[in-house]
């Protein structure tokens, strides 16, 4: 996510699953977002990830998919079972 009007419009209405999926993840700010994507278009970089936890997800999404989308089942489930689902 970044910190944007949109994101705080966004979470005011988001559900609670994707609520608590994205409770663990860091908040960028605009700022460093466009400064990365400035960056990448001047060394035309394919991909451009802004800040360490974003790259190391990005180059790693396809491996440690399984891990991911079961930790998001999980909190689904949770969820779930909290409401009496």
């Amino acid at each position: 996510d970044t910190h944007t009007a949109q994101l705080a419009k966004e979470a005011m209405e988001r559900p609670a699953e994707p609520q608590a999926i994205a409770a663990g993840a860091a908040i960028a700010a605009a700022d460093d977002v466009a400064r990365a994507m400035v960056r990448g278009m001047e060394r035309g970089t394919f991909a451009v990830y802004p800040g360490g936890q974003v790259a190391a997800l990005g180059r790693t999404a396809s491996l440690i998919a399984p891990v991911l989308n079961a930790n998001f089942d999980r909190i689904v489930r949770r969820l779930a079972k909290g409401r009496g689902a």
